[in-house]
């Protein structure tokens, strides 16, 4: 049995090496994701509350001379600006929108550099890189076979180490024997880590195994048909509707989608959550401000609160700063294991030549 896991951890390593550094890597450096994309937004300067988002509405719609409300954007923190979506009736054809950034406390409608800024396309080439390499179906679906390799690597690896319990790297022998004991060190080290990477990484790709996990899986209600003359409430009224629904929680953003058929939602995140908007959701008639449906995440069932975290699991948001450092760490290792079987091989190899 020690064998079978030894030959078939050694080789579906060799195979799947590159891939795996890559995706690891790329994993790794994605733990700065958000904080590179909050630093690189329009910052204001925070003076007293907020002013009415009807209001806020009306400046964007001005500089943009008009245009339909689709989504408005909160910043996660007091210190950065809003976003304001606008589709005219001649961009909603082809889905094109403007995005209008304003400042919440004065009003003032804030500009951004020409051009996409460069720190943020590349870390978007990088989220890219860690869940297509780049290369769109096929890629992904060698990052999904990538993901269960290194699944049964960190399982196998356990196995395998168990045998010689080998946790102590010795410095004084050979640079061969140094690579050996890091690549059984290590591997053990951050094992309790890497499963939690890896299995995640599967969930994440498999919707599959949220309907298997809920009891009764959520359905997005229709909007109320609304007589045509009636108008649709202001956004405050909605912000309003969606606070009493989640109590507590704080609007990330609300989506009007057009048309007579769809309903408001309202995105709203608890303090306690780490993902970036948050898992709360309430949807509103948006004619007559009724709640059509809201789920709260600090009143979700057991299977429905591992989705709303599962996430925050992969990536490392899930306690803050010190997991995020602690799943990077894990990732940089996991490329490092990679780097060092296939030394491990090659130096076997040469014995045998």
């Amino acid at each position: 049995m020690y064998r079978t896991f030894l030959i078939a951890h050694r080789w579906l390593a060799l195979v799947v090496a590159i891939f795996l550094a890559v995706v690891a890597v790329s994993g790794g450096l994605l733990v700065f994701e958000g904080p590179i994309s909050r630093a690189r937004q329009p910052h204001v300067v925070p003076a007293g509350s907020p002013l009415p988002l009807d209001t806020l509405v009306q400046r964007a719609r001005a500089t943009a001379s008009g245009g339909d409300v689709v989504m408005i954007s909160l910043g996660d923190s007091p210190d950065l600006a809003w976003g304001v979506v606008l589709s005219s009736a001649a961009s909603r054809g082809t889905g094109g929108a403007t995005t209008v950034l304003v400042n919440p406390y004065t009003g003032a409608i804030l500009t951004r550099p020409p051009g996409p800024d460069p720190l943020v396309a590349f870390m978007r080439k990088v989220h890219l890189l860690h869940t297509q390499l780049l290369g769109g179906r096929v890629g992904n679906t060698i990052v999904v076979a990538v993901t269960f390799i290194a699944l049964f690597l960190v399982l196998s690896g356990i196995i395998v180490w168990w045998r010689d319990k080998l946790w102590r790297v010795n410095t004084r022998g050979s640079w061969k024997r140094t690579n050996f004991d890091l690549h059984h060190s290590l591997g053990i080290f951050s094992a309790a880590v890497l499963l939690i990477i890896t299995c995640t990484g599967i969930w994440v790709r498999y919707g599959a195994i949220d309907e298997w996990m809920r009891k009764s899986p959520p359905r997005i209600p229709s909007q109320p048909a609304a007589d045509s003359a009636m108008p649709p409430l202001s956004l405050d009224s909605i912000a309003a509707a969606a606070r009493r629904a989640v109590p507590g929680a704080a609007i990330m953003n609300i989506q009007l989608p057009p048309g007579p058929k769809l309903p408001a939602m309202v995105q709203l995140k608890y303090p306690e959550d780490h993902t970036p908007a948050g898992r709360s959701r309430v949807v509103v008639d948006k004619y007559r401000g009724t709640v059509l449906m809201a789920m709260n995440t600090r009143k979700a069932e057991t299977g429905q609160h591992l989705i709303d975290i599962k996430r925050a699991l992969h990536t490392g948001d899930i306690y803050g700063v010190p997991t995020q450092i602690l799943w990077m760490l894990g990732a940089l290792i996991l490329a490092t294991q990679a780097v060092t079987g296939v030394l491990m091989w090659w130096n076997a190899k040469r014995r045998l030549v």
